[in-house]
């Protein structure tokens, strides 16, 4: 909680570890498990102001990831129709 005060933050050891922590996670693919078609499955969508993006996921494990630029006019488009447009584009994908 300190990090998110004004003038705050202070590089110490324990924030040096955590960014390794990050660069590392950041730096490796996670890796993407086996459809099992006899368990169900899990779509997971977001929507921001200029992409929508998804992960399919079975048992917490990501199966597959899709994400798109939005168009001019969906970018204007409500929060509402940006995260139906992201659910409704990533079921037919």
């Amino acid at each position: 909680m300190a990090l998110l005060c004004k003038d705050k933050f202070v590089w110490s050891p324990a924030a040096q570890a955590t960014f390794e922590q990050l660069k590392i996670m950041m730096t490796q693919a996670p890796v993407l498990a086996t459809p099992d078609f006899s368990v169900p499955f899990t779509l997971e969508t977001d929507a921001s102001g200029t992409s929508i993006g998804a992960v399919l996921l079975q048992q917490s494990r990501p199966i597959a990831f899709f994400s798109k630029q939005l168009c001019l006019r969906l970018q204007k488009a409500s929060t509402y129709v940006r995260e139906l447009h992201a659910i409704t584009t990533t079921v037919r994908k």
